[in-house]
């Protein structure tokens, strides 16, 4: 076996990665589109999320052709996404607030639990990178322990980071203007 060829616990590790980027691809794609939505019409947060998504995409693209460069197989799997790929999968911070007493609190915590669902999303996602990376150490590929330590461990801790510091910031706000300022300073921040 030549030296650059991927261990086969590796190549399937990468190929779960490379599902699970385009289902964080597919969750953010459909966040972008809830809040470009007219009944919600926040386009900074749209804009954000469709930013994302593509970030995703760009990660399984990298994987993938990393796995190609190593001599490996990408496989193609099944995505196993929710139905309603916005926010059914995960933990609602606002269920605790009870029942809606305004369309302005309703816009709030859909927006409260959409930027928790990504920071939660990409905390998953940093634990399987770091099992990645386990498995990389295990199989002695000191090349890809590298290459995940430079391509996908650096930027998903400035992922999580980003996440955690806008729910934050969204979490102090109120219903109404405070998110509309939020989502304005969003939209109008840097790429």
């Amino acid at each position: 076996m030549p030296p650059f060829t991927l261990d086969v616990a590796c190549e399937d590790a990468l190929n779960d990665q490379i599902a699970r980027e385009y289902e964080t691809s597919l969750l953010y794609h459909g966040l972008s589109c809830r809040f470009a939505n007219k009944g919600l019409s926040l386009p900074g947060l749209a804009r954000m999320f469709r930013r994302e998504s593509h970030e995703e995409r760009d990660h399984a693209q990298a994987i993938m052709d990393y796995v190609n460069a190593r001599g490996g197989n990408v496989r193609m799997r099944c995505l196993s996404v929710a139905s309603d790929p916005t926010l059914s999968s995960y933990p609602s911070p606002s269920s605790a607030a009870g029942s809606y007493s305004s369309y302005a609190d309703k816009c709030f915590s859909e927006a409260l639990d959409a930027v928790y669902a990504s920071y939660v999303a990409e905390m998953e996602n940093l634990r399987a990178i770091q099992k990645l990376h386990s498995v990389a150490s295990g199989a002695e590929d000191v090349h890809l322990t590298d290459w995940i330590s430079e391509n996908l461990l650096r930027e998903q801790m400035t992922s999580v980071s980003r996440q955690l510091d806008l729910f934050t910031r969204l979490r102090r706000l109120s219903p109404g203007v405070g998110l509309d300022m939020f989502d304005k300073d969003l939209l109008l921040s840097a790429d």
